[in-house]
């Protein structure tokens, strides 16, 4: 399968994705690579306001390999091999012009499996999450559709759209995290440089940011599932996980305008 997908400056992108595919029963597992399980990986891509999206599912986007094209009414199926998968990514056709992806980082699949996407204007890229004693910190780079037309019509490359003023300026009020389905509110937001390259002796970097929210009895507990899925019993979030979802409001003013963008990004502890 061909998919075709616009960059915005880079021009258009034309590469193959594979889809596995599995005759049994959605619920059963089959033998994938190398012995291991293959699990049922599903669920719907659509915008914030729950319209179905057309494009692609991909996974690990930086290899290209797998993937499905979603359906009309946004929904995807995948047949993936057990165990770690570094990032899954859907893209809508119109990417790189009115929308940009949305992730989800360090997937872990034992079982089948519900994952759904929202995509909108703005991107939560190499997001990650980790406990401390106290917190659960989240480190993730937002990139703004907004921001990177900006920087190609000033006649940018990419390296160069890397710089702070062509990166979402974030406050606390922009940002929501939910914990296995339960929100909590950041209790620090900051911003910090990220590396990329060095250039010509001149080290590159963008503006990332590190959220930190209070661990407590509530929200450090196992995975719990959303009352939508009870009927869904063989369907969970993933075992002995901790579900990590961030979600991004922010507001842009460009030529007298005001611009909303929202994204969406997932991960697992």
């Amino acid at each position: 399968m061909k998919a075709e997908l616009y960059n915005p400056f880079k021009g258009k992108m034309t590469f193959e994705i594979s889809s596995p595919k599995c005759s049994l029963p959605a619920h059963r597992s089959i033998l994938g690579q190398a012995g291991e399980k293959s699990h049922h990986l599903f669920g719907r891509v659509t915008d914030f306001r729950g319209r179905a999206i057309q494009g692609y599912v991909i996974v690990n986007p930086s290899e290209g390999k797998i993937g499905t094209k979603c359906r009309k009414d946004g929904s995807y199926h995948l047949y993936l091999p057990g165990g770690r998968h570094e990032s899954i990514a859907a893209f809508a056709l119109d990417y790189g012009r009115k929308t940009l992806e949305s992730w989800a980082w360090n997937i872990f699949l034992d079982r089948k499996q519900l994952l759904n996407f929202r995509i909108g204007r703005l991107e939560i890229y190499r997001m990650h999450a980790w406990r401390a004693e106290r917190t659960l910190n989240i480190s993730f780079r937002p990139m703004s559709l907004t921001k990177i037309l900006q920087a190609v019509k000033e006649g940018k490359n990419e390296l160069e759209a890397c710089a702070k003023k062509y990166s979402p300026q974030l406050r606390k009020e922009d940002v929501k995290i939910f914990i296995n389905y339960q929100e909590c509110r950041p209790k620090l937001l900051i911003s910090y440089p990220e590396y990329i390259a060095t250039l010509r002796k001149k080290t590159i970097t963008i503006p990332a940011y590190l959220a930190q929210v209070e661990l407590n009895d509530r929200s450090s507990t196992g995975p719990r599932t959303p009352k939508s899925l009870g009927l869904l019993r063989n369907i969970s979030p993933v075992k002995s996980k901790t579900e990590v979802k961030l979600f991004i409001r922010h507001k842009i003013f460009q030529n007298n305008k005001i611009i909303l963008e929202e994204g969406e990004g997932i991960t697992w502890i």
